[in-house]
């Protein structure tokens, strides 16, 4: 039973390794930038001259809470997905259990399993939905890791 969940956490492993190979592309700074031939450019109190290099967006502090949101709610998807996928399995192997009781404990079981795994994956993401919303201001909300509400250019309003 421990080679199952071990083959199984080593598949969501493979699975979730183009969300954490493309975590770099989540957040938009770190741009390398070559200058133009026959120009200049003046960034951050430096000059630079045709062929030299720079980073245009040098990430900061926002950019980390952006990248975090950005995996949280890639998580979140993923999660959905696989709870997707794990209803369908435990009703193909109802429908396919043919009478037999044993199978359909199995798939019982299953169903139980999935919808406990869903409950307590979105219970944790509305807990700190509520929390941020409790405690935050309107301008908090909008750089919170939820991203709840984006401040308006109406001196921080909700929109």
């Amino acid at each position: 039973m421990r080679v199952k969940y071990a083959y199984i956490a080593v598949l969501l492993l493979v699975l979730s390794a183009p969300f954490q190979a493309g975590a770099q592309y989540y957040v938009p700074c770190g741009e390398t930038v070559t200058v133009p031939a026959g120009s200049t450019v003046s960034f951050n109190g430096h000059t630079y001259k045709a062929g030299d290099q720079y980073v245009a967006h040098p990430c900061g502090f926002n950019d980390v809470i952006q990248l975090a949101k950005n995996i949280i709610t890639g998580w979140i998807m993923a999660g959905v997905t696989v709870s997707a996928l794990g209803f369908a399995y435990a009703g193909y192997l109802y429908i396919t259990s043919a009478g037999s009781m044993e199978h359909i404990k199995h798939a019982h079981s299953i169903f139980v399993k999935v919808a406990i795994g869903f409950f307590f994956m979105l219970s944790a993401w509305l807990i700190v939905k509520a929390l941020e919303g409790a405690f935050l201001t309107p301008d908090q909300l909008g750089r919170s890791f939820l991203g709840l509400a984006e401040p308006s250019e109406k001196g921080g309003e909700m929109v």
